[in-house]
């Protein structure tokens, strides 16, 4: 039981866009949820570490997604074979699967589309029809990733203090002479 990677990496982003906004179309396009005002967009799509990775918009929701462009050491799991999912329904989210990639955070879902095979995503955000157009939705996520830099750097700057406090009370103070 393999992973199915994308076979097609001309034009990845172009791809991507049409995949998925098939994939919105026959799953999701009916659903109370859609945001009427937004397509399927890919943006910031790169390659890390044997990984494609990307942002995708869909009218459904803002997603980090994570393509192996090798086969993965993570095995898939039962039922999540090419051949058992081809004619499966839609999933929205299939298992969640531990990641090693730089700028993913620890897990993605497992997802399969026989037009582009195995792929992980993570749901960033959700409810989208509070945000005029595509444009809020990604200033609204870069808000959020401002906010874990400025949270991660305060948490270690008080580290550092709190460190030189420790040590300040183990040595003794200098004497003068």
């Amino acid at each position: 039981m393999n992973w199915q990677l994308v076979a097609d990496r001309d034009n990845m982003a172009q791809t991507l866009e049409k995949v998925f906004a098939g994939w919105h179309q026959r799953c999701f396009a009916n659903s109370p949820n859609v945001h009427p005002g937004l397509s399927v967009e890919i943006r910031d799509l790169q390659e890390v570490q044997d990984w494609y990775l990307a942002y995708l918009l869909t009218p459904i929701a803002l997603y980090r997604l994570a393509m192996p462009l090798r086969v993965p050491d993570i095995p898939l799991p039962e039922g999540w074979s090419a051949a058992a999912r081809v004619d499966q329904p839609c999933t929205g989210l299939g298992p969640a699967l531990g990641l090693k990639i730089p700028g993913v955070l620890g897990q993605g879902h497992l997802q399969y589309l026989p037009e582009i095979g195995h792929f992980l995503w993570q749901p960033l955000v959700q409810n989208l029809r509070r945000y005029p157009d595509a444009a809020a939705v990604f200033a609204a996520w870069e808000g959020v990733i401002d906010h874990r830099r400025k949270t991660r750097a305060s948490m270690q700057e008080q580290q550092r203090c709190d460190r030189r406090d420790f040590l300040r009370r183990l040595m003794p103070a200098p004497r003068e002479p």
